[in-house]
């Protein structure tokens, strides 16, 4: 169906309808005949037969056969059977839907782009819904077709079954305004409007989650499974709007199904395209059918892992409990005789050994599984119950309260060297003094006066001296974003003294020359 028409074509087919002219091309004159009644629907729509609004009636019968007829039944002999086939009313009536619908959806949202809004007409109006509100009303019971006609059973099939029945839609709208002068456009308005009317409840229109391909995956992906995003058909390109609207569908080859079709969506890029299609799919049963099956994977070898006393956290308990400061943990496959399970699936074999602190590639543990993560989780398992690994965690422990107490101890000096500069002052002011569990503690302050600041609090820190409280205030003031600041500022005037100095002892070498 051509989109690019301009307003004025459609406003010229809209005002000449109501004039009572004939049809363009064509001996038949529109009859001015008086309005019937809506006639009921035969067909459910959405599983609700009363969710579909009640059929216009063509009132011109002549009109009413054209509208159901395909060129190709006709013989084809003079230009005047041009007129006998629903061609050139599909041309009409798809002018009449794209005003309706752009004129429905302008008011209703009235904060939507231009482009948004050619979104959301394209949604209403594209082969797709339009075939969808055919099938609805039996248009396809009434259609005249050629015999051998490409039914829906294969995708190119499908395709050209579904422009038939959208062109027939729109051949029946159009036949509906020209065979009702006076009411046809406003029946059809109003017939149309109810038509859509579930596609624009809330007043909003469907936002695009942008997560939905990440749900998409934690809902069906596994070791082995692909869910593929693949171009359906060329994209559409609105010219008018300078906008490309891609079609893309969701497929899964796992679980048993081979590039299986979960579900498709539109989009102005393929990103949004592609999360449109995945939204679609996790509504779909199918979708629902292959999580059950993952389900049903993941608790089984759950169980088998469970049977096994796997750790899946035994890597990362293992580098909390002796990594760092130079120790590393590595996890190295054992060359050893093959070894299998009653299944037939051969055992990874993987130890795990450390390297650092006096040791080097000591081996802690050893470990079997169906994958080498699953290796290496047991042998790190192995590695924790180890005497070895508590000896290596206790050094470990003894280091790190060493490392800290040195850097409490020095904490005034590095403060010093980070902030100190000419006139300026770091002092430590005494805050408070408390007995606690029967020892004195002290509270010290760290201050500092220069810089722009004149007193700056900078950090407290408390202790059994006034100079380990001085040490910890230190140690609180190095962390402080406030003490980052006053660094700033010294490193640039420490920058402009030195460019300063370089550039006197240039004039200076220069007055020697």
């Amino acid at each position: 169906m051509n989109r690019k028409r301009s307003a004025d074509d459609v406003a010229l087919h809209i005002k000449n309808s109501q004039k009572k002219r004939k049809l363009s091309g064509s001996n038949l004159p529109v009859p001015l005949l008086p309005h019937i009644p809506l006639t009921s629907p035969t067909h459910a729509y959405n599983g609700q037969k009363h969710t579909l609004p009640e059929l216009p009636e063509i009132l011109d019968k002549s009109l009413e056969d054209v509208a159901f007829t395909h060129q190709g039944t006709l013989p084809r002999i003079s230009p005047e059977d041009a007129n006998l086939s629903y061609e050139r009313l599909e041309f009409l009536g798809d002018a009449y839907i794209e005003v309706i619908s752009s004129t429905i959806i302008f008011h209703r949202y009235p904060l939507y782009s231009a482009g948004k809004l050619s979104q959301k007409r394209q949604a209403m109006v594209n082969n797709e819904t339009l075939a969808d509100f055919s099938l609805a009303y039996g248009f396809d019971k009434r259609a005249r077709l050629p015999k051998n006609f490409p039914m829906a059973s294969g995708n190119d099939q499908r395709k050209s079954w579904t422009k038939v029945m959208g062109d027939i839609f729109e051949a029946y709208v159009a036949a509906v305004v020209l065979s009702d002068s006076e009411n046809g456009f406003s029946t059809v308005e109003s017939w149309l409007s109810k038509l859509w009317a579930p596609m624009l409840s809330g007043g909003n229109d469907q936002k695009v989650d942008m997560k939905a391909k990440v749900q998409l995956a934690t809902k069906i992906m596994g070791k082995g499974v692909k869910i593929l995003y693949l171009d359906e058909g060329k994209p559409e390109v609105f010219e008018k709007e300078g906008q490309i609207l891609f079609q893309v569908g969701a497929y899964i080859t796992g679980w048993g199904w081979q590039k299986q079709h979960l579900g498709s969506g539109k989009g102005w890029n393929k990103n949004e395209a592609g999360n449109m299609a995945a939204t679609q799919a996790l509504a779909k049963p199918l979708t629902a059918q292959i999580a059950a099956v993952k389900q049903d994977f993941d608790l089984k070898t759950a169980q088998e892992k469970d049977d096994q006393n796997v750790n899946t956290n035994a890597k990362v308990q293992l580098a909390s409990k002796i990594g760092g400061n130079g120790v590393k943990i590595l996890y190295l496959d054992e060359e050893l005789q093959d070894v299998f399970t009653e299944e037939g699936q051969m055992l990874f074999q993987v130890g795990a050994y450390v390297r650092g602190r006096g040791w080097q590639k000591e081996r802690l543990g050893f470990g079997q599984g169906l994958n080498i993560i699953e290796a290496g989780d047991m042998a790190a398992t192995q590695a924790l119950a180890n005497p070895l690994t508590a000896q290596i965690a206790a050094a470990k422990q003894d280091l790190d309260l060493k490392t800290a107490q040195e850097r409490v101890e020095n904490a005034k000096a590095q403060l010093a060297t980070k902030i100190m500069g000419k006139n300026v002052k770091v002092f430590y002011l005494d805050e408070d003094s408390f007995t606690e569990e029967g020892q004195t503690l002290f509270q010290i302050g760290a201050y500092i006066t220069g810089w722009g600041w004149e007193n700056e609090h900078l950090g407290s820190g408390k202790g059994r001296s006034k100079t380990e409280a001085g040490n910890v205030a230190a140690t609180q003031a190095l962390a402080n974003p406030l003490t980052a600041q006053i660094v700033a500022v010294k490193q640039d005037f420490d920058l402009k003294t030195a460019r300063e100095r370089k550039d006197q002892r240039s004039l200076a070498n220069g007055s020697k020359a």
